[in-house]
């Protein structure tokens, strides 16, 4: 009789384990399931904060220029015999779009970012201040204060880019594309 019961605790405990086992496997199977949709979130944010900042940067530089170009339209109308009052206030709301502009960017941009934008709309309203006053223009300073600024942007976004691809995982597939 003591024979009969091994069989059946043996079978019960083989079933008990396979039971476990089963549930062990499910419960990581919901957690790896988990940690993958996490994971997909978090690249999914990081590529729309990419997005959100990389519009941003467009409509700052877009904004530049044409603060650029209104500051060419004052010179040619200071060379023709003075400013005209449309223009002033002109000058005056493209300084408030450029504060705008650098306001927006404090609220997605790393620092870096943030000083040089400032320190550009800073120049470009030099370059209205000496335009109105006599003429001139801040061109080189203007240029090369851009150019920087430009620099800085594209190399935040490829960095962004980049750690985007890390996290999502084509940063391996891209490497093993460019390996000869």
């Amino acid at each position: 009789m003591t024979v009969d019961w091994v069989g059946v605790v043996s079978t019960g405990a083989v079933g008990l384990a396979g039971i476990a086992g089963t549930a062990w496997a499910a419960g990581q199977q919901r957690k790896s399931t988990r940690e993958l949709a996490v994971q997909a979130v978090a690249v999914e944010r990081r590529r729309l904060q990419s997005q959100m900042r990389r519009e941003e940067y467009l409509s700052y530089l877009r904004a530049l220029e044409s603060a650029f170009d209104l500051q060419n339209k004052l010179r040619h109308e200071y060379a023709a015999g003075g400013l005209t009052q449309a223009s002033r206030l002109a000058t005056d709301a493209k300084l408030v779009e450029l504060i705008e502009h650098v306001v927006r960017l404090r609220l997605c941009a790393p620092t870096l970012i943030i000083d040089m934008a400032d320190h550009l709309r800073k120049v470009v309203a030099t370059m209205f201040e000496e335009t109105m006053v006599d003429g001139g223009a801040l061109l080189d300073t203007y240029a090369e204060a851009q150019q920087e600024l430009t620099d800085a942007m594209r190399t935040d976004l490829d960095r962004l880019e980049r750690a985007i691809s890390e996290v999502s995982g084509d940063g391996e597939a891209s490497r093993r594309q460019q390996e000869p």
